[in-house]
Order: structure tokens, then sequence, then C-alpha cells
């Protein structure tokens, strides 16, 4: 589903951003109704230039690659390139949030951080389409499923649900999210052990199909403008996620 576009955008060049369900990035809270940091990101790149009109689109994560090989749309944020991307010919530009993947367990007596050194014999829960380092980035749920025992869930709080609930041993989970839920919900901080290594840190890009109208360099020059004004950092405080202070240059594969 696109978001509407309104009258006075006829005159700018659209560009569609593809987008899932990866809180906080972007959440679903109903058909058609999305939030999180991705679309205020394209709010503030509509705000900062005149030239063209961002729209959200909606995809999967399990579906993503095949829409962006169809057109479907032209532009994704918050990719990283091990995500499946290797084959695609994408141009990527950096985004500085510094966020990442930790693991969770039930906090329960005498487990203790060893307890996320070996997988054999637990229960994973995996949200369908993401790309975890703990599987070798394998998002085929037959190849998961032969190799691994797994719980597969929809998106980030179903995982959280699936460890206090007792239906799997460990999760990877998006540590931006997991802070935010914790906010929400304090009493489940008891609930849970949280790992002090990383499943993953995320290298966020924005990337760009080949015949996208908008190139690398422009959306760079405009993502500088947010991060020299303050927005980027309004924006990763909002969410929770802190700022690298470098960027990684603009990449082609």
């Amino acid at each position: 589903m696109m978001l509407a576009l309104p009258s006075w955008a006829n005159k700018q060049t659209t560009i569609y951003v593809g987008g899932y369900h990866f809180s906080p990035y972007v959440n679903v809270k109903s058909y058609g109704d999305y939030s999180g940091l991705s679309i205020d990101l394209i709010a503030a790149l509509n705000r900062v230039q005149n030239k063209y009109h961002f729209v959200f689109v909606s995809t999967s994560a399990s579906h993503r690659h095949a829409a962006y090989a169809r057109g479907r749309f032209q532009m994704m944020l918050f990719e990283d390139l091990s995500w499946g991307w290797q084959n695609f010919d994408v141009k990527a530009v950096p985004l500085n949030f510094d966020d990442g993947e930790v693991y969770i367990t039930q906090n329960v007596p005498d487990r203790g951080q060893s307890y996320f050194d070996n997988i054999d014999g637990k229960t994973l829960t995996l949200v369908a389409g993401y790309h975890y380092q703990l599987v070798n980035f394998e998002t085929d749920k037959a190849s998961l499923d032969q190799q691994y025992q797994t719980v597969f869930v929809n998106n980030n709080q179903a995982s959280i649900a699936a460890i206090t609930r007792q239906r799997a041993d460990i999760a990877p989970i998006t540590w931006s999210y997991l802070q935010y839920h914790l906010k929400l919900w304090p009493e489940k901080r008891k609930q849970l052990l949280i790992s002090q290594k990383w499943d993953q840190k995320y290298r966020h890009m924005a990337i760009l199909h080949p015949n996208a109208k908008i190139t690398a360099e422009e959306l760079n020059d405009y993502l500088n403008t947010l991060r020299e004004s303050g927005r980027f950092a309004e924006l990763a405080h909002h969410y929770g996620i802190t700022l690298l202070d470098h960027n990684y240059g603009l990449i082609s594969e």
C-alpha cells in the first residue's frame, strides 16, 4: 500500500520508498497506518527539499528483495547490505544511526551470560524474513527448520512474547526496540536476561535502485543537511538510538 500524495506533489518527481514491519523503523498499527523512524525520516526528506516527493510503500521482510527487483519502489531505508543485497545492483548511502541486535532469554535462577554461547538443543524465535548472524543470515524457513529448532513470528514484539510465554529459549531482538518495549512494560525487565554480546551491529544504509531518478549524491546531500540541522539527532533521541560520529561513504554494489 502507498500513502496518499498531496496535490502539490504532482509537480515533483516521486520516489517510492519501500519498507516493512521492523520496529522502531516501521511500525504497523493497522492496514495503511504506519509510523516509525523511517516514516519520520521520509517526512524530513520531503521538508528539506522540493525537487522530489518521497512516498512510503509497504512490503514484507520476506518479499522485499523481489519487490525491489520488480521496481515496485526505488529506495529503501535502514537496510544492511549483508541482508541479501549482495547480488543486487544497488547504490548505498550511509545512515549513521547506531543500532543492532542482542539476545534475550527468560531470566531464571542459575542462568547467566554463558547461556547464549551455545544454541544446541535450544528453540530460537526468529522474525520471518529477518537476517540474523546467529543463523548465518539464512532466511529460508525450510532450511532453518532443518538446521535449528525454530519458532517463526511476525515482529519483534512477538519475539519477546515468545520468550516470556516460554514458547522459545532464545530470541535475537533489535536493541532500540527492546529499550522502547521495556519503557512501555518495565515489569518485563525482571523476566528477561539480556545478552551482553551482539548478534550483529547494523550498518544501516539507504539503498537506491539503479533506475531511481534521484542520485546517491543528491540523497547524501539531503541527509547531510538533516544531520547538520540537528534533525538526525532529534529523531535518534526520540527513538532511543545513538548516532555514529562518522560516515561510511557512498557504496556501489
